[in-house]
């Protein structure tokens, strides 16, 4: 796809028979792989630039600083007060879905350590490992006295 950079700072199709590009970028196939494994810097990686790489760097801070305004282009088809109320919605709904997540996170986390335990606190497990340690330490001392015990016998 070949793109022109208006005088207006907006992008439109070039024509078939345009002449060179100034900037060219190459996008690989794993570039949707990466990104969703590692976001945008992971897929950066993939995408190879040859051309004008100051013209490259300035589309790309500006493309990075770019966020949709949901609520302006939703105003456009149904008026600003039932968009205004539509994002409140979406947001008030997105809030209710991240409370219900932790919610439900934490009665499996609790249900796994108390109800059923299959998991420990990790309070517990530091001081479980504290105890054995100790215990260790208590039995090599132990052991040593009953060396020196043998040695005095004989």
């Amino acid at each position: 796809m070949s793109l022109v950079v208006t005088d207006q700072g907006h992008f439109a199709l070039a024509d078939q028979g345009a002449s060179e590009p100034n900037v060219t970028l190459t996008i690989g196939p794993e570039v949707f792989n990466a990104y969703i494994a590692g976001g945008k810097d992971a897929a950066v990686k993939h995408v190879k630039v040859s051309g004008d790489v100051d013209l490259a760097q300035a589309v790309s801070t500006l493309a990075g600083q770019l966020r949709w305004e949901a609520e302006e282009d939703l105003s456009k088809l149904v008026g600003d007060p039932m968009a205004h109320r539509i994002m409140q919605a979406a947001q008030q709904g997105k809030q209710f879905g991240q409370n219900v997540l932790q919610d439900v996170g934490t009665s499996v986390l609790e249900y796994l350590i108390h109800e059923k335990p299959t998991l420990v606190k990790r309070e517990e497990l530091v001081r479980h490992k504290d105890e054995i340690r100790r215990l260790r330490d208590d039995v090599e001392r132990i052991e040593k006295r009953i060396e020196r015990l043998l040695e005095r016998a004989l």
